[in-house]
């Protein structure tokens, strides 16, 4: 073989052996990656103490607010959480209606900012942030009875309260 053969023989060894030896293959199996996750539940909750059946009910009273259930709320959203209220809103004996607003104060003896009919008596009541399920609230309901003597008898209602995380 002549030299000149050999040294191209021996070159393009070289070269090919380099090639290979820095070839992105040539560093397979020296870095990796793991994906990882999980989720989290939600702890959203709300509880109502049994709602007060002595609301005074007497006569020409001009908007009367009165307390009527203590809550307690919270979830582990940071945004917070957001309250909805909904019923007939109406104290009712079957005969004669008195209606009623509804608000939310905050904590446990706080009188509301605003009262609001059903779906909206929440308003204000949007937490913004993670609280713990038993932060302390209170549901009040506002309402008149300036217009005169009310039908005599039992006046009930219901007010249903829902919460949902933001």
């Amino acid at each position: 073989m002549s030299k000149l053969i050999r040294r191209a023989l021996i070159a393009s060894g070289l070269f090919i052996g380099t090639a290979v030896a820095f070839s992105p293959t040539a560093f397979a199996g020296t870095t990796a990656s793991a994906t990882i996750g999980g989720n989290v539940t939600s702890t959203i909750a709300i509880t109502a103490s049994t709602g007060k059946a002595n609301v005074d009910l007497a006569p020409d009273q001009n908007t009367v607010a009165v307390k009527v259930s203590d809550l307690a709320m919270g979830t582990n959203s940071v945004a917070g959480l957001t309250l909805t209220t909904s019923g007939t809103f109406n104290l009712d004996n079957q005969r004669t209606t008195i209606p009623f607003l509804v608000g939310v104060g905050v904590g446990a003896t706080n009188a509301p900012v605003n009262y609001g009919a059903s779906g909206n008596a929440a308003s204000g009541i949007d937490t913004g942030a993670a609280a713990a399920p038993n932060t302390p609230y209170g549901l009040w309901i506002q309402y008149s009875t300036a217009t005169g003597f009310q039908d005599p008898g039992a006046y009930g209602a219901t007010i249903n309260l829902s919460v949902a995380d933001n």
